[in-house]
């Protein structure tokens, strides 16, 4: 349970955030500062303890809790369990300090229902480091594309809220295919997480394929993403 928990004045400027209704943004505060939360992003919240904290009826929060799961598709929710993900937590929770990963790792053994952790964290003992090099652009790119590869690839379009996602039409196609009913989460998940880490990698396309590989638990083992 959190005693304290810090969100950057940023958010208020966020463009997600200011599309809000009052309503809206008072919820999604919530859910990002409320006393049930943890350092992982992932917690237990009872819809009783929801109503009472808010003061909206049982009703309200259903309402404002589907919205944010199917129309906005900031959080995932387990009815079994009653646990919140949060899938931008990372965004307004920094996880550069070692003991704050320590704390992720010790709460995430606790987590009941387990398909939650993917949508923030691996889920393996292996280096999440393999295979995964910066890549840098050197010149500022036209909206929508990356700047042409002088060794001759093919050139590759920005996906995903952020334009971070890079992919060749070749890497679409085939991504289209690998996760025809739900590639563009993937994408978008992937956007979420660069857009809130910095963190860049050699081929897009290799990581949302090794996250897929990744989102389902073999045990109590897993790693979270390391700087």
């Amino acid at each position: 349970m959190a005693r304290y928990r810090q969100v950057e004045t940023a958010f208020w400027n966020d463009g997600f955030v200011l599309k809000l209704t009052p309503e809206e943004k008072y919820f999604y505060l919530y859910l990002l500062t409320n006393p049930h939360t943890t350092q992982c992003g992932i917690y237990e919240l009872p819809e009783r303890m929801a109503e009472v904290e808010t003061g909206y009826n049982r009703e309200t929060v259903e309402k404002l809790r589907d919205r944010f799961i199917n129309k906005y598709k900031k959080i995932r929710y387990s009815p079994s369990t009653e646990e919140y993900c949060v899938i931008n937590w990372l965004k307004y929770n920094s996880l550069k300090s070692p003991k704050v990963k320590a704390c992720i790792e010790k709460e995430l053994l606790a987590v009941k229902d387990r398909s939650l952790i993917g949508y923030l964290y691996t889920m393996d003992s292996l280096s999440i480091d393999s295979g995964e090099e910066e890549e840098k652009e050197e010149e500022e790119e036209e909206e929508g594309e990356a700047p042409a590869d002088p060794s001759g690839k093919p050139k590759r379009h920005k996906y995903g809220e952020y334009k971070n996602v890079l992919l060749s039409e070749d890497e679409m196609e085939k991504l289209k295919a690998e996760f025809p009913s739900d590639y563009q989460g993937r994408i978008e998940r992937l956007s979420e997480y660069v857009a809130s880490t910095g963190k860049k990698y050699k081929s897009h396309l290799a990581t949302i394929r090794s996250w897929a590989k990744k989102d389902k638990p073999k045990g109590d083992d897993f790693t979270i993403w390391r700087d």
